[in-house]
Parts: C-alpha cells; structure tokens; sequence
C-alpha cells in the first residue's frame, strides 16, 4: 500500500517537472511565444500569399506578314522553232549561256534559195521596166489603159514574191528573241528541221518571279506594288514587289495566284526553288513572351497571368500573331501596354488571388551587386561568404 503511493507521487512529480520545463523553455525563445500567441487567422492569411516572379514588360510595333509557301518561275520561258524546213550546218550558244537578242542558235542550209532570189530579182527588174514603158505609151494613146494596169499588177506579184524569198532566207538563220539563259538547244548540227520544230527553249530570269497561292480570306489585303520578300530553301533572302494577283481563283483550291517579282541580273536564282514568301499587312501593337507562359482559362480560352496594381493575379486572353511563332518566342496581341506578367509560379496562382510579386529587375540588380561585392571581397583578400549570405538573405527568407 505505502509503495503504490510511492509511486503515485513519482509519477505526479516528473508530470510537473515536464509541465515546468516547457513552459521556461518557450520563455527563453520570444519566437515560439510569438508563434503561439499570434492569431490564427493571421498566419493563415500570410501563408495564403505566395510569391510570384513577373517581368514589366512594354508593347513593341511590329507588323504582321502574310506567310505562304511558293515557287521560284522565270518570267518568259519560250520554245523556239524553226519557222522554215532545212537542214542545221551550223549552231551557236551552248546550253547553259547567257545569250543576248539576236544571239545565232542554229543556221539552216540555204539550198536552192540563192537561185530563186537570183529569178526574182531578175523578174522584178523586167516588170519595172515594162511598167515603166507601158506608162510612157498609155501617155500617148498607143497601149489601153487596162496594159498599163496588168503590168503594175504583175509587178507588184514580183516584188511580193521576192520579199518572200527574202524572208525564207532570213528564216534560215534563227536567233534568240531576247536576252536570257540558253536552257535547251533542241537541234544540233546535221538534223533536218521542218516548219514549227522545236529549236532551243530560252529562259528569262530577270526579274524572276516566286509564285504563291493566297486564300480567299487573305486576297483582298494584298495590293499591286507592296513589298514583298522570300526566303529560299539555301537561306538566301531577296526582296520585291508584288507583280500580279489572280482576278480568278482555282477551281479546285479556291486560292488565288499571286507572283512577287524580284531582281536576278545573273540568273543566281534559278526557276523552281521553293521560297517562304513574305507579305507584310498591317502594324499592330504586341509583346514578346515565352510560349511556356500560355494557359487555359476555364472558358478555354488561351492568354497569361497578369498582377494588377493591387497585386491581385488576372487572366488575360491574347492572340498569337499570324507570324508571331520565332526561335526565341512568341508575339502575342491583346494585352495592356505596359504589363506585368508573371513569369515564374504562374500555374500555382488563380485569377484574384493575392500574390506578392518580386521583379526580375530587382533580382538581376541584387545579383550584380552581389558579384561586386564578390569581387571587393577578394581583392581585398577577404572571403566573399559573409556578403552572399548578407545578400541572399532577404531572397531566401522570401522564397520560403
């Protein structure tokens, strides 16, 4: 009996003993006393306001272009053929040469037209004469008015059939009709050509053209003259001016042709390259983001968080430009000039909630006062240690 009070009173005394022991112990830590005593609606509320990284960020005028796919066509392409029969004796450029107007392609025998020009010139000159003398006769009354008349007929016959053999003979020899590029030469020494064969095929490329294919949607912002520039598949860029655009769609694709004409005096730029044909439209207003800051709303709709100036979160829609998609991000249309978006957290935040926004400026200018005062510290023998913490201190306090 007198153990079991023994033990009883053991007990009561170390329950004291642990009761007294946490209570000095809050009284030496004023953070704990703190802790309990602070209200809990408090601690709820400061728990409830997260930290947010956001970037001040201004509109830039940019303007939106128009971008299709095309091909690169030579502005003349023509087949030249033989407007009389022979046999070719002689050729002249080589496929591949810059030719100029007038330039030989191939030379056709001649044949027996040296002898049917010989006969009629000679028959030209014989009805010139009696013209001329039965004019002198009908003067006087000795030949009828209808003699004269048949030799004037006859002698117009005569000049018609020389200028004919003439322009034979001038057709044995055919030249390029413009200046270009020899592509094909279709005939070659010894064939015998006849009326309308094919001879050599000559090509323009200056002013080449890039032909593209435009929507329905998109034909009536085009005009006749604007700029326009191209993108070939070797990387090079060139500029020009839209030439043409289709009065008439495809049938089948409802698109309309539309040609850029651009300068190639030396024929660099051959026909049938693909191009990323570019068509600026109008200038809009729009920012440069990273596409990994694009979010749904519930209404699905695509935008960015924003933090208003009472440091609440907002979610506003944007528009991706029609070329805004780059190597280094996206332009987007339709938020306010300046903004300030969150760049960092934004998908741990909702649209009204309190945040507390810390700007990358800030933290890129405690940054490179904390690589100066590194680099004092060493100069000066000491170790940089103390004044990264002394810096990053208040950082990490706020990241927690």
């Amino acid at each position: 009996m007198k153990s079991s009070y023994l033990i009883a009173a053991f007990i009561t005394l170390v329950t004291i003993g642990w009761v007294a022991s946490g209570v000095f112990s809050t009284e030496e830590d004023p953070s704990v006393v703190e802790a309990a005593l602070r209200p809990p609606m408090a601690v709820e509320h400061e728990a409830s306001v997260p930290q947010v990284r956001v970037r001040r960020m201004t509109a830039e005028t940019r303007v939106n272009s128009l971008i299709v796919l095309g091909e690169t066509q030579a502005s003349r392409i023509v087949e030249v053929k033989a407007e009389t029969g022979g046999r070719v004796v002689e050729t002249g450029a080589e496929e591949g040469a810059t030719v100029e107007a007038g330039t030989l392609l191939v030379r056709l025998a001649t044949d027996d037209r040296a002898q049917r020009l010989s006969r009629a010139e000679a028959a030209v000159a014989r009805w010139e004469d009696r013209y001329s003398a039965d004019q002198g006769l009908a003067s006087s009354d000795y030949v009828s008015r209808q003699r004269v008349l048949e030799s004037k007929a006859a002698l117009e016959d005569a000049r018609a059939n020389l200028a004919a053999i003439q322009l034979d003979i001038d057709r044995t020899t055919v030249t390029a009709p413009f200046s270009g590029i020899l592509a094909d030469r279709l005939a070659e020494e010894g064939d015998y050509l006849s009326i309308s064969d094919p001879v050599a095929r000559i090509v323009d490329l200056d002013p080449l053209e890039v032909v593209a294919n435009v929507t329905e949607s998109d034909i009536g912002r085009l005009t006749l003259g604007q700029p326009g520039s191209a993108t070939l598949v070797t990387g090079r860029e060139i500029s020009g001016t839209v030439s043409y655009i289709a009065p008439v769609a495809d049938g089948v694709t409802r698109t309309f042709a539309v040609k850029v004409s651009f300068s190639n005096p030396s024929g660099a730029v051959p026909e049938g390259m693909t191009a990323e044909v570019r068509l600026p439209l109008e200038s809009t207003r729009a920012h440069h983001i990273s596409p990994a800051l694009l979010a749904l709303d519930d209404e699905g709709r695509m935008g960015v968080k924003l933090v208003d100036e009472d440091n609440r979160v907002v979610f506003h829609p944007v528009v991706v430009g029609r070329d805004g998609a780059s190597a280094d991000g996206l332009w987007v249309e339709g938020l306010p000039d300046p903004a300030t978006l969150i760049i960092v957290g934004q998908e741990f935040v909702r649209a009204g909630q309190r945040v507390e926004p810390v700007d990358t400026e800030t933290i890129k200018a405690n940054t490179q006062a904390l690589a100066a005062a590194d680099r004092a510290a060493l100069e000066a023998g000491r170790a940089p240690a103390a004044t990264i913490r002394s810096v990053l201190a208040p950082r990490e306090g706020a990241e927690q």
